[in-house]
């Protein structure tokens, strides 16, 4: 023979309705008696506890015990939204670093190419010779070192930041 009622509906029902920050048993079973009059108070106390658990289980509330060890109920989605929407914002935060440290180092390795290149064509033999081209790698060999320095200074801080986090690059 199937359930009249589902209690544990009633419970979520109760807890959704008039206790959205959060309730003790006690409370819950106040507005259970309130819809079942039929039950004895030890038989709304007993429903209501053992729903509670089973909801607590099943992820729907969450459970912390108060400063006089008393169990307080809340929602887990009216908790989980506002969380999920911090964690959301935050997974994006953390991509975008993510990215940002990829296109770094990137960039720094494009930069120190560049100056190890200039750097060739500084010693070059042929070249060398020419003051005025001389004169325009060793100006360009000193930029390519700065920015190589720069980059990789940038990388190496946002990828430290991100090894703190815990997040892989």
């Amino acid at each position: 023979m199937p359930r009249a009622y589902s209690v544990s509906e009633d419970v979520q029902k109760i807890i959704s309705e008039f206790f959205k920050d959060g309730c003790y048993v006690y409370q819950v079973v106040e507005k259970f008696m309130e819809m079942h009059p039929e039950l004895t108070v030890k038989q709304a106390r007993v429903k209501s506890d053992k729903s509670m658990r089973f909801l607590e289980r099943k992820g729907v509330l969450q459970s912390k015990l108060d400063e006089g060890g008393t169990r307080r109920y809340e929602l887990a989605q009216a908790q989980g939204s506002e969380t999920q929407s911090k964690n959301n914002t935050s997974e994006k935060a953390i991509q975008k670093l993510r990215e940002q440290c990829k296109t770094l180092e990137a960039e720094a390795r494009a930069a120190h190419l560049e100056w190890e290149y200039l750097i060739k064509l500084k010693k070059n033999p042929e070249i060398s010779v020419i003051s005025d081209i001389r004169d325009i790698t060793e100006v360009l060999c000193k930029e390519a070192e700065q920015n190589t320095l720069l980059l990789t200074a940038q990388y190496s801080a946002l990828e430290k930041v991100l090894n703190r986090l815990n997040v892989c690059v």
